[in-house]
């Protein structure tokens, strides 16, 4: 097998993702806007053996106390193959990969798996751990299917909050997105987040710019006032919601629900084939059951934690005061949060 590191410049990225399926997430230019915002760069991790590939996009960190590691870029950025998800293969080039990065210094790896493309769990690399489904919402569904089978309370206050004079749509011109920036920030200090869920506002100025016409800015108002926003990111059929934000005013977010019903629209009308809300694992209580009343239909998420240099793996844990041994918490243990 061959394998390197890309930079994300590298015309073999681009050609990959011109002949494979692919999310937002495996976009060079969105592995460079994670990667300035968590103090990295970015790259992509390349295997190949005969007429398959495996990419990895990933930002690389240095670690304060020596030594460097590879996290995947937030969301859902892989792997992506070449061939379809063959397990075989998956799970044979991510060892290889790991090997490489190994061999390069990296003291660990972190890796999202994508719940549509690929979330096949490898074996035999490291530990896989299981997260909440994420929630999809099947586009293909027409709208009497996709309304009967969405949460009763959800379909009264989508009701109720249209009634009331509450709107949605796409902001095209983004003059939301100052409100849009604000509010998720207070989203986050109202919910007292981890400190990875504070995206700087000069993160949300080069995903827009990063993103071009894929990224889309959806507003809810009433009367001229704007009460919720959210990041949504189309590409190759797939419907992201990647960040959205309210002002808190409504319990239980009645309001905001018809934001998502909206989307769901917009898309479906474009042709799409699969609207993605995610999961849970966020600041947000909640969340999870929020986005659950939208659709039964869900979508394994696994994420991937490797140890690739143990000896330093263990001396970083312990300088930090943590357990190496423990791995029910943040990883890597030595970056968790005070």
């Amino acid at each position: 097998m061959e394998v390197s590191l890309l930079q994300t410049g590298d015309p073999r990225w681009d050609d990959l993702l011109a002949a494979t399926p692919h999310d937002f997430y495996h976009l060079p230019a969105y592995a460079d806007v994670a990667a300035q915002e968590e103090g990295g760069t970015s790259a992509g991790l390349l295997v190949s053996t005969g007429d398959r590939t495996l990419l990895l996009p990933l930002v690389l960190r240095e670690i304060a106390a020596g030594g460097r590691d590879a996290t995947s870029p937030y969301g859902y950025p892989g792997p992506l193959l070449s061939a379809g998800c063959d397990t075989g293969f998956l799970e044979t080039a991510l060892r290889a990969g790991a090997q490489h990065l190994a061999d390069l210094g990296f003291v660990s790896l972190f890796v999202r798996m994508h719940p549509l493309l690929c979330p096949d769990s490898p074996r035999g690399v490291g530990t896989v751990v299981h997260h909440p489904a994420t929630v999809i919402v099947d586009l293909h569904e027409d709208d009497d299917q996709w309304w009967a089978q969405m949460r009763k309370s959800h379909r009264q206050q989508v009701r109720r909050a249209v009634a009331a004079g509450h709107s949605a749509y796409v902001d095209e011109a983004f003059r939301s997105f100052d409100f849009f920036k604000t509010t998720y920030h207070q989203t986050m200090e109202r919910l007292g987040a981890s400190p990875a869920y504070y995206f700087s506002d000069g993160y949300f100025d080069a995903l827009r710019s990063a993103l071009g016409d894929r990224l889309k800015l959806v507003v809810l108002e009433q009367g001229g006032r704007v009460w919720a926003a959210g990041l949504f990111v189309e590409t190759n059929g797939i419907v992201q919601s990647h960040l959205s934000a309210d002002d808190g005013s409504h319990r239980r977010g009645g309001p905001k629900k018809l934001l998502y019903a909206f989307v769901r629209d917009w898309a479906k009308a474009r042709g799409d084939r699969w609207f993605h809300l995610g999961g849970g694992a966020t600041a947000e209580p909640g969340l999870l059951a929020f986005k659950q009343g939208f659709s039964p239909e869900r979508r394994p998420f696994n994420t991937l934690r490797v140890i690739l240099r143990e000896e330093e793996y263990i001396r970083l844990t312990r300088a930090r005061g943590a357990d190496p041994t423990d791995s029910s918490h943040f990883f890597p243990a030595y970056r968790r949060h005070s």
